[in-house]
């Protein structure tokens, strides 16, 4: 899953391992949906050259994995020496069988981070 992420290849991450329907809250900002969670990641992951994922713990209950991680991110044309910005991050992922014996998805996803360091960033560019 994370792999799928750090390739930086929102089409490829959200068809693997989303379904259509996604609900995504991120962070403080309102709920997105399906094509907007696309949108958003593809936004995103244009502006970085770098997101990793060390998982520091997580646990599976029922239909659900409880996640925490330290997230790094390089904003695109950053340093990799310098500029690395790190943050802390938990998530929730809900997941769905899939028919024809496919693996589960992620239908809703919740990240509860601070990523104001990384849009700023951003921004500044």
């Amino acid at each position: 899953f994370h792999a799928g992420s750090a390739a930086l290849d929102a089409d490829r991450w959200l068809d693997d391992f989303f379904t259509e329907d996604i609900s995504l809250q991120y962070s403080n900002n309102p709920v997105i949906h399906g094509t907007d969670v696309r949108a958003m990641f593809k936004m995103v992951f244009a502006k970085l050259d770098l997101m990793t994922h060390e998982v520091l713990y997580f646990d599976v209950v029922e239909s659900k994995i409880y996640q925490a991680a330290t997230i790094r991110y390089l904003v695109k044309g950053d340093d990799p020496n310098r500029d690395v910005i790190e943050i802390p991050g938990f998530a929730v992922f809900f997941l769905r069988q899939q028919k024809d014996g496919e693996r589960p998805k992620l239908f809703r996803a919740e990240t509860y981070l601070n990523p104001t360091g990384i849009f700023a960033r951003i921004a500044e560019k």
